[in-house]
């Protein structure tokens, strides 16, 4: 038997596959005694794109969500549109933990995210500044939106960073890496606003 939170798991990556992608990117941030983040500069790749990654460090005890913030969650919103000689920025989250929050479950990551991004320059030979205002929800006993400044300058061409890689290695991967077949999805208007039915064919487990 499947257990119930992969299941809710598999069923967010696919909800997740059939959004858009928020854009993201940035080394200083201030917001929140609850939390500290930096940018860790990382590398360039061949083809000009930055690979760099945001690191929120949060209290003990205390975590925020995933792109998909499941039902108790604050989705996290990402505007990097203040960014110069930045084309497109696009954030790789890595694989969320689940958590049951009074009955209800959300993903999300607990004490720290680090979430890498990757930044195409519109001119490579220049440096970047990056610059971005995020709100996400941060919770422990209770839930609250938290926003954040964020900016730093990406100069030179980096180097490896062992921590980028492991969360780049972590990433969520689509529901067919974990036996997902077909999934459809069904919205219908309701009287309390809409209702979204899943249909997903999942490998068989057990007897």
């Amino acid at each position: 038997m499947i257990p119930h939170h992969a299941l809710s798991y598999a069923l967010a990556l696919a909800v997740a596959a059939t959004l858009p992608a928020a854009p993201s990117a940035a080394q200083s941030g201030r917001g929140s005694p609850v939390l500290n983040t930096e940018i860790l500069p990382g590398w360039t790749r061949r083809d000009g794109t930055r690979i760099a990654a945001l690191r929120i460090q949060l209290q003990p005890g205390w975590h925020t969500y995933w792109r998909i913030p499941g039902e108790a969650g604050i989705a996290p919103r990402l505007d990097w549109s203040r960014s110069q000689n930045v084309a497109a920025i696009q954030p790789i989250w890595p694989r969320p933990q689940v958590f049951d929050q009074n009955g209800m479950e959300s993903f999300g990551y607990e004490n720290e995210l680090l979430l890498p991004i990757a930044i195409t320059p519109r001119n490579p030979d220049r440096p970047m500044a990056v610059m971005g205002d995020l709100t996400i929800g941060v919770c422990r006993d209770t839930c609250v939106p938290v926003d954040l400044s964020v900016s730093g300058a990406l100069r030179g061409a980096g180097g490896a960073d062992a921590s980028i890689q492991a969360a780049l290695d972590s990433a969520a991967r689509p529901g067919d890496s974990a036996g997902l077949t077909r999934a459809t999805c069904h919205l219908e208007p309701t009287a309390r606003g809409a209702e979204l039915t899943l249909r997903a064919t999942l490998p068989r487990t057990g007897r």
